[in-house]
């Protein structure tokens, strides 16, 4: 091989070793352990379908109708939001 043939090959033999090391479990934030604990596939679903529900993404859809379009889903989230924390300050912009 090469000597400019050997350095494209280590790096990239490098770069795929680095992702089968493991994280020292007492390296983790135990604030960050805890918020990805939560993560729930079922809520993250649940997200997704309620944003379906609200049936098209077009932004000139109707911006005040309380159950369909941006507007409806534009709301949704902003009341979501609100509802995680009365220290988190939402708005519209």
């Amino acid at each position: 091989m090469h000597k400019r043939g050997r350095i494209p090959v280590l790096a990239i033999l490098m770069s795929l070793s680095a992702g089968y090391t493991t994280a020292d479990e007492k390296a983790l934030n135990p604030q960050v352990a805890k918020i990805m604990d939560e993560v729930s596939e079922a809520r993250i679903r649940a997200t997704i379908e309620k944003l379906v529900s609200f049936e098209t993404r077009n932004t000139m859809s109707n911006q005040d109708d309380p159950a369909r379009g941006v507007g409806a889903a534009r709301q949704w989230i902003f009341n979501e939001l609100q509802s995680y924390s009365p220290r988190l300050q939402v708005r519209f912009r």
